[in-house]
């Protein structure tokens, strides 16, 4: 594993390339945006079915991920502190460390070159984002209260997570594996 700090020129299906020009073969990819919690880059993003992030997004209703971590036919990203991580009652840290946990767990295949590709089942992906919209409509969080976490236009909670600390670190602790599908 190597940390670079240089800006993403271009990404593609073996390799990053950096704005100053150096390209880094990867086997997957972890988007770690900092204290920026809404930086997706989503018309950036291009997945294997040609689809942008926002398009995937849009398709849905809004921006989520499966766990927080990751989307269907974006195979190998991965988020840190990706939709619906956030929590007003705990730390960020505590939802990074559960994410890195998961990803790790998931990433383990590839690592040790079981699998080249891994990518969360559509039907896993729904069903998540639907429970935590479905959870988080019954909060003060909810579609039709004014608030910073929601897109104004459709009211789509893209920043809370409605459950507790608990759930959050029981569900990225022990992965539900037939929601993953390794190539």
């Amino acid at each position: 594993m190597k940390l670079i700090k240089d800006s993403i020129a271009q990404v593609d299906s073996k390799s990053v390339t950096t704005g100053s020009g150096d390209k880094y073969p990867v086997d997957f990819i972890v988007l770690a945006t900092g204290f920026e919690f809404t930086q997706w880059k989503a018309d950036e993003v291009i997945g294997r079915q040609g689809k942008s992030l926002k398009q995937h997004w849009d398709h849905r209703g809004g921006i989520g991920a499966y766990k927080t971590v990751a989307m269907n036919e974006f195979p190998n990203m991965f988020y840190l502190l990706g939709p619906n991580a956030g929590s007003g009652h705990t730390s960020v840290l505590f939802a990074m460390e559960c994410s890195v946990n998961l990803v790790i767990n998931i990433a383990r295949p590839i690592l040790q070159r079981q699998a080249s590709i891994v990518e969360v089942c559509k039907g896993a992906e729904t069903e998540w984002c639907d429970t935590i919209q479905t959870a988080l409509s019954k909060t003060v969080l909810a579609r039709n209260c004014s608030n910073q976490y929601t897109d104004p236009k459709s009211g789509w909670n893209f920043f809370s997570y409605p459950f507790s600390s608990l759930s959050f670190w029981i569900g990225t602790r022990f992965p539900t594996m037939k929601h993953w599908e390794y190539r």
